[in-house]
């Protein structure tokens, strides 16, 4: 196993303007920048890798498209190796190989919803530290599994998705007591498919 090395900052890099950008590109920026921060600010803070997990209340609000867009903006911004994984690929992490010169790579694995959830080894997760500048775990909406509340113990916090105009508040209020009660540390919402400006329920966490 690597020894994980100290993470002595790279700090988010400002944007370069260029007329490649789109107004997808500036979109996308405009929602995540303050989650990009946040997680930039908590590598900082740890000293080395860090495990994200994401996740939902309902099947279909976005989880995958968020992870995968937040990857690409941390892999553009800090140069950090970057890992996607769901919860069957972090469980099987052990046996994987990994292609080093690549700034973001997968690891998925099919786990069927019969199956009960397995939390992923200790040292398993801390060779992923040691490797990966940022792990973010796709995992399957509250209402599908109780996956996301196995792994406060190996992961350094957990992101909500939701998307615009789909969830009630009492919903998400619901989602973030659940959490909270497994003692997963609730880094933010983030707001997908959002249209308008964002609402004042959503203020305080951006």
């Amino acid at each position: 196993m690597n020894r994980p090395q100290r993470f002595t900052g790279a700090r988010l890099r400002a944007p370069i303007p260029s007329p490649a950008f789109t107004r997808a590109h500036h979109y996308l920026t405009d929602c995540y920048l303050p989650m990009i921060h946040k997680l930039v600010d908590l590598r900082r803070e740890q000293g080395t890798g860090i495990v994200i997990a994401f996740t939902s209340i309902s099947r279909g609000e976005g989880v995958s498209y968020v992870v995968d867009s937040l990857a690409w903006h941390l892999a553009q911004h800090t140069g950090d190796s970057i890992l996607l994984t769901n919860f069957g690929g972090l469980a099987s992490a052990a046996t994987a190989e990994f292609w080093e010169p690549q700034s973001i790579q997968r690891l998925t694995q099919h786990h069927p919803r019969s199956q009960r959830a397995q939390q992923p080894a200790w040292e398993t997760v801390q060779d992923l530290r040691s490797r990966f500048g940022f792990v973010l775990v796709d995992c399957p909406a509250l209402r599908e599994s109780a996956g996301v509340l196995s792994l406060p113990q190996v992961s350094d916090g957990v992101v909500l998705v939701v998307a615009a105009g789909e969830a009630k508040p009492e919903e998400i209020g619901f989602a973030q007591k659940t959490l909270e009660a497994a003692s997963s540390n609730l880094l933010g919402l983030v707001l997908n498919k959002r249209t308008n400006p964002i609402p004042r329920l959503f203020s305080k966490f951006v």
